[in-house]
């Protein structure tokens, strides 16, 4: 069964870049993906060093149409993922928004899932709220869960070429 932290980042010692890095300290990692809104280059550096080792398996996920993720971001990230997208919803009143940064192992799976985006301001300095879930996926209903979270990422991709 799923054992879950809450983190508000700016109100407790916990930081985002803290339980982030902390997700990839399972064994047997398979898989890693993350989704962001804004991506900077301070914030890629925050976590290169646990990205880099489990780049063939990492699939990253970026919104672009916001005026905030800079391309010195998106260029470290080319380095740490075996897939990039950038993600442009073709409008400024419609933003690609959701934040999660999500490793799954052989016997584990580990997710932070709040409101920190990949920017040195989102994973320490502001003040952020998140949820850090550590699924069992010997559980069948973990694994469900585990497994719904995977399908709905490679529907994104395969569903919006383009990006």
């Amino acid at each position: 069964m799923a054992t879950k932290e809450f983190i508000l980042q700016g109100f407790t010692g916990r930081t985002h870049a803290n339980a982030v890095r902390e997700i990839f300290d399972i064994q047997q990692i398979e898989l890693v993906i993350l989704s962001v809104a804004f991506v900077s280059d301070s914030g890629v550096q925050e976590i290169a060093d646990k990205l880099s080792p489990h780049s063939a398996t990492c699939t990253i996920f970026a919104g672009i149409r916001n005026d905030i993720t800079s391309i010195q971001g998106l260029e470290s990230l080319l380095g740490l993922a075996n897939k990039l997208f950038v993600v442009d919803t073709g409008s400024r009143s419609i933003l690609f928004h959701p934040k999660l940064y999500f490793v799954k192992g052989v016997d584990r799976a580990k997710l932070v899932i709040g409101s920190a985006n990949l920017t040195l301001g989102g994973l320490n300095n502001n003040i952020e709220a998140g949820m850090l879930i550590d699924f069992d996926l010997t559980d069948a209903t973990d694994r469900s869960s585990v497994e719904k979270i995977e399908e709905q990422f490679r529907s994104l991709a395969n569903d919006y070429p383009e990006n």
